[in-house]
């Protein structure tokens, strides 16, 4: 039994877009994933007329051998908000065998009695997994910070890379913001056999360790390496949802307190230094075609960890670092060809393994010690920068999508978070209360962009890490499995 997507990015399938006149079919693919998994394909479905208030509803999911029958229905009394108010959601089906499938739904014309169908064939072929393993890698991912800049018993976030090369390791670190906008950056070196570790509140005040390279005149570097010199106040502003004081544009949305950023951090294997510029993995030369050519290199020697910390609480949560490793023949455009591209990490050629659509974990909310989950997510892409005052009216969102069941497999909850922030902490429970204090969750992140013409949904690059907490004493960083790889054979 195979799980798969009716909306990923690989073989033809369907993307739906209700609108006034009718139904109209787009193709995008479907993914190899994970075996033995519940619920899927998925159909997505959008109308620009519907506002949250008038979503059309599922009325049934029908699968008769190859044959795949789902309608849709407009909710009675529904009174549409005016303008374009982008709306989308989900239907799963039980797990399909690999084979050849036709999905057709069945939906209502808006403000009419007419009812449209719209087909599409697609493939349910078998998983194969992308190599999640803790590992040196060449490339590693903190998912998600927060650091309070004026509190020092407020939120902290803490990170520690290390090498297990046999010489000075050369690393590239890149603050990107909520919005996924790479606004600090620096270079430092990692000891053989030691670490480095650093404080994200620290950094953002533009407090940037000084470290020395042995072979620094080969690698263009200086002695000791110099970094990007930063304005306090501007950082502050493009990490806590600010105006930026140079374009008065926001390139992040503000964490629960003025004070408080949000983000995530790359650090990458690099064989020069950037000296005193900015530089990030969407720069030029940063990863090319040729990789002896390129600023990051494919030595998988990374390894490290982060402690999200509470001082005034006396809590601490960690997890190691995500391992991002480079495989030049599996990931990307393979080395020395022109061919498709698979997937990978940041773009093409940098060869880095592509990290998983969706998500599955273990829940406890309530029980006998009082417990409760949060779920850390990142997500990859990027929104803005906007004006401050609309974000939210650009008409691109990320949309965080969650299934809950009981320990039996009863389904207690299926909702989604649309918003523009790449990385997020959700809270279980909140605000609707969950019914069972113990059961199993589900998530995912899509992609949607309502600007120009047919809207634009496809599955997006993720990470889910759950953090237990208990009677405001214990608190631990439990696992998540992948459901659903971006890999190839």
């Amino acid at each position: 039994m195979t799980r798969s997507t009716l909306l990923s990015l690989a073989t033809p399938i369907l993307l739906l877009v209700f609108s006034p006149g009718g139904v109209s079919a787009g193709t995008t693919s479907v993914l190899p994933t994970t075996p033995n998994t519940r619920d899927i394909p998925r159909v997505r479905y959008h109308e620009p007329n519907w506002g949250d208030n008038c979503p059309p509803e599922v009325v049934s999911t029908t699968v008769e051998g190859s044959e795949i029958l789902v309608l849709l229905e407009s909710p009675p009394d529904c009174v549409p908000i005016p303008g374009p108010q982008p709306y989308s959601a989900l239907t799963a089906i039980d797990r399909l065998d690999p084979g050849s499938y036709t999905a057709t739904v069945e939906a209502p014309v808006f403000g009419s009695n007419a009812v449209e169908r719209v087909s599409v064939d697609f493939e349910v072929v078998p998983a194969v997994q992308c190599d999640a393993a803790d590992r040196p890698a060449a490339s590693l991912l903190l998912p998600y910070f927060e650091a309070n800049l004026d509190d020092p018993e407020g939120q902290r976030t803490l990170f520690a890379i290390g090498s297990v090369a046999n010489q000075p390791t050369l690393v590239h670190v890149v603050l990107w913001t909520n919005w996924g906008w790479p606004l600090l950056s620096f270079d430092t070196v990692l000891p053989v056999d030691g670490m480095r570790t650093f404080d994200i509140a620290n950094l953002l005040r533009g407090d940037i360790p000084q470290s020395s390279l042995p072979t620094a005149a080969d690698s263009g570097c200086t002695t000791p390496l110099t970094n990007p010199t930063y304005d306090a106040a501007a950082v502050r502003a493009l990490f806590t949802g600010q105006p930026n004081p140079d374009d008065s544009l926001c390139y992040s949305s503000p964490g629960e307190n003025a004070e408080v950023a949000t983000g995530y951090v790359t650090i990458d294997v690099v064989r020069q230094c950037s000296g005193d510029v900015v530089v990030d993995p969407w720069d030029a030369g940063y990863f090319e075609s040729d990789l002896d050519a390129s600023i990051a290199t494919q030595d998988n020697v990374l390894w490290g960890d982060f402690y999200l910390v509470l001082s005034g609480q006396d809590l601490a949560e960690g997890e190691t670092l995500v391992s991002l490793f480079a495989d030049a023949e599996r990931y990307g455009v393979p080395a020395g060809s022109t061919g498709t591209s698979s997937y990978s990490f940041y773009r093409d050629h940098d060869h880095r393994r592509p990290l998983p659509h969706a998500w599955r974990a273990r829940f406890l909310d309530g029980g006998a010690f009082a417990a409760e989950t949060e779920i850390l997510a990142w997500t990859s892409g990027n929104f803005g920068p906007t004006d401050c005052t609309e974000p939210q009216n650009q008409g691109v969102f990320v949309s965080f999508g969650f299934q809950l069941y009981d320990e039996q497999g009863v389904s207690l909850a299926d909702e989604s978070l649309t918003t523009v922030e790449l990385v997020r902490r959700f809270q279980i429970g909140e605000p609707n209360p969950v019914p069972r204090a113990f059961g199993v969750i589900d998530m995912d992140a899509t992609y949607f962009n309502g600007i120009i013409g047919v809207p634009l949904i496809e599955d997006l690059q993720s990470w889910m890490l759950p953090i237990v907490r208990a009677e405001d004493r214990f608190g631990i960083a439990a696992g998540s499995m992948s459901l659903e790889d971006f890999c190839r054979p």
